[in-house]
């Protein structure tokens, strides 16, 4: 996303072409449930992500995702407050799951 505005420069601190980040209010009053984009996986059944059911196991779960940043999505569905998702590793817990399954982790999930 470009984004162009004019900003005050009286100290000449900024130059032309210089990079900002710039927090703008989302359009939801509500508190959301935000992840990592590297800890969502999407193919052509949706997007899903990895939740610890118990110790060293692991389930794929549907969620609805919303608005997303360059490093954070807000998970619409699928995800209570405390639902442990993994962030580091899901692709490597996606693929070893297809190589050990076969298929995948949400054939037949509709969402």
């Amino acid at each position: 996303m470009v984004l162009r505005a004019e900003i005050s420069n009286t100290d000449d601190k900024y130059l032309p072409g210089m990079q900002a980040n710039v927090t703008l209010p989302g359009a939801s009053e509500a508190p959301l449930i935000t992840v990592p984009t590297d800890a969502v996986i999407r193919d052509e059944s949706g997007s899903h992500v990895w939740v610890q059911t118990g110790k060293g196991t692991f389930r794929a779960r549907m969620v609805q995702l919303g608005e997303a940043s360059a490093d954070q999505v807000a998970v619409v569905s699928g995800l209570q407050e405390n639902d442990k998702v993994v962030i580091s590793g899901a692709y490597l817990l996606y693929s070893e799951y297809v190589l050990k399954k076969g298929g995948d982790p949400m054939a037949g999930h509709n969402h």
